[in-house]
């Protein structure tokens, strides 16, 4: 199984177009606000959500999702919403 990152996100994108499986994220904001991130399936934020994670400030958060993670048919994208930065992981 070849794993792939998403690198670091410090806004919206596209992670995968196509269809793969989410196995992994984390979330890190040093903003007095915090941030949130949002995994959908899809190709934008209009998908069905398949994981997110809150922090406030200074705050870290890592999800792995056991087994084979969750299957997203049509591709993944994350929303990051304050100011903040994460890594996806998924495989094909």
């Amino acid at each position: 199984m070849i794993i792939f990152s998403s690198g670091l996100i410090d806004e919206s994108v596209q992670v995968a177009s196509n269809k793969c499986c989410l196995i992994g994220y984390s979330l890190y904001s040093d903003d007095a606000g915090g941030a949130i991130l949002e995994l959908f399936d899809g190709t934008n934020d209009s998908g069905v959500l398949v994981g997110k994670l809150v922090v406030g400030e200074n705050g870290f958060l890592q999800y792995n999702l056991p087994s084979m993670g969750i299957r997203c048919p049509i591709g993944l994208y994350a929303k990051l919403t304050g100011d903040g930065e994460a890594l996806v992981y998924y495989n094909r």
